[in-house]
């Protein structure tokens, strides 16, 4: 049988509207099935010339949907294929590790360390044969900028994962430390990688460690994790902390978990209007980083997607790998010695 790269649906078939749907007869066979009227919707667009993620924004966009439906329109895909409706397909297989690396730097101002450690990144990730891209955004507006990032994996199917990467010595020196295909298949939607701040915090580094300012003479950095609690990890899994909030400075993303995301009322989607036609601001496309207004408080950036993503049911993970895990190391030991 031969392999389609987009869903097909077979030629001849006999197609009779009913209540609530259609019943679909195969060329030569007694054999009606019904199917509802979202899955005809998708039979429709299976043409072979639409990706399930093309079909998924044409639904939506034809129905004026406030959510993305792409978990439905895959189950309709896998139900059509079941009952012999669509030619059989290749869809990109979802194991297949690939990377789309969207590094923020404001008027593409990167330094000559900054293109080393990114130099560095990108071999490594060759070595391993983890297909990838790399994306530099000028966009100054690091909430745009981000918004556009999680759009473009939403538009494209070509990548299992995002790497959402700031433009600077420490950000992109921390990826250098860490395997990001190990990350990749660590079966986490959500892990930042915990990136050395520019200046010492010696209060939170405190409260991070559970040591005093005495104790931290060989803790000399603070991250940009904020961990469950009391600002300490206690929850260990596999290398892996559970997290609270943390910065967008180096953070990897699965595309499960952004379509997860993009499905729940917790994200707007933006459209506009020109003239007749309706269309949508690719620049601006899911408001993933808009700021969490209440009558309490106000969240924005980083902590509002943070909080998005928990409420969508999504845990964020920090790895212990590289200087942050040798950096616990230490002030655990120094903690050690303390208690004696």
């Amino acid at each position: 049988m031969t392999s389609h790269a987009h869903p097909t649906k077979r030629d001849n078939l006999t197609i009779v509207p009913t209540h609530e749907g259609y019943l679909v007869t195969l060329p030569g066979s007694e054999l009606v099935t019904w199917i509802n009227r979202t899955a005809y919707m998708v039979l429709v667009l299976s043409n072979g010339h639409n990706s399930p993620r093309g079909i998924s924004q044409t639904v939506q966009a034809l129905f004026d949907l406030h959510h993305d439906p792409f978990p439905e329109i895959q189950k309709a895909l896998q139900e059509l294929h079941k009952s012999g409706l669509l030619v059989e397909f290749q869809a990109i297989p979802v194991s297949q590790k690939s990377l789309l690396i969207s590094v923020r730097a404001p008027g593409e101002s990167v330094s000559v360390e900054t293109l080393k450690n990114i130099t560095t990144m990108t071999k490594v990730l060759e070595l391993a044969e983890v297909k990838h891209r790399l994306v530099i955004d000028p966009q100054p507006d690091f909430a745009l900028s981000r918004n556009r990032a999680l759009s473009a994996m939403l538009l494209r199917d070509e990548f299992s994962h995002l790497l959402l990467l700031d433009g600077n010595t420490y950000s992109t020196r921390a990826v250098t430390e860490v395997s990001l295909d190990h990350i990749m298949s660590s079966q986490h939607d959500f892990v930042t990688i915990p990136v050395k701040q520019e200046e010492p915090n010696w209060n939170k580094a405190s409260a991070s460690s559970g040591l005093s300012p005495e104790q931290l003479s060989g803790f000399a950095y603070t991250y940009n994790v904020i961990f469950e609690g009391v600002e300490r990890p206690r929850i260990q899994s596999n290398g892996y902390f559970e997290a609270l909030h943390t910065s967008m400075s180096a953070v990897v993303l699965s595309r499960g978990g952004i379509e997860k995301l993009s499905a729940s009322n917790h994200v707007t989607r933006y459209r506009g209007l020109v003239g007749d036609q309706r269309i949508e601001y690719l620049e601006h496309y899911w408001g993933f980083f808009d700021s969490v207004i209440t009558s309490h408080r106000v969240a924005s950036g980083d902590v509002a997607f943070c909080e998005r993503w928990r409420a969508a049911g999504g845990h964020i993970m920090a790895t212990t790998a590289g200087s942050f895990g040798h950096s616990l190391s230490g002030a655990r030991a120094l903690l050690a010695q303390g208690s004696k």
